[in-house]
């Protein structure tokens, strides 16, 4: 079992949460109806998206545009949103002694996503693999790695390309 406490989120933190799922839906130019896989995909494109145009000629003359942090929590709540929304899965506030951290928890609280957390790393380092389409596809397909209940093992740390996206 883990040193790790939760609790659930209050109701100002779940007021936040849904502002910031519509500017993640926004964002995307989707609506709260529509399929969870289809907005996946929405974010994965978007994710993709930034980091291309962060990695040509004119980002390297300086070019930035977009606040990396609330773009991570917008899509990142909404990402998360999607994962309970399939798969049954809760957001809670995870408490550890290095601090509180906001995440997606299965039922039996053998796995955890950082989905805001993700997002960011993703929109800040160009070259890091965006897989949340891929853990999305393992996790309807039941292929993500079992853990023992309680463990709060972090899903995106073992998701991996065998073949490259780019």
């Amino acid at each position: 079992m883990s040193n790790i406490r939760e609790r659930p989120l209050d109701r100002d933190v779940l007021a936040e949460f849904k502002s910031y799922s519509q500017k993640g839906l926004d964002l995307l130019g989707m609506s709260g109806a529509t399929e969870p896989d289809d907005l996946v995909k929405a974010i994965d494109d978007f994710v993709d998206n930034w980091q291309n145009k962060r990695r040509g000629f004119l980002a390297k003359l300086g070019l930035r545009s977009g606040d990396p942090i609330e773009t991570a929590l917008a899509l990142g709540i909404v990402w998360g949103n999607q994962i309970v929304r399939r798969f049954d899965w809760s957001w809670v506030c995870l408490v550890t002694a290095d601090g509180e951290r906001y995440a997606v928890v299965s039922p039996d609280r053998s796995l955890v996503i950082y989905a805001t957390y993700f997002i960011k790393e993703c929109l800040d380092y160009t070259t890091a693999d965006c897989t949340v389409l891929l853990a999305f596809n393992m996790q309807a397909a039941n292929k993500l790695a079992q853990e023992a209940p309680n463990e709060y093992a972090s899903v995106m740390r073992s998701v991996r390309r065998i073949v490259p996206k780019r």
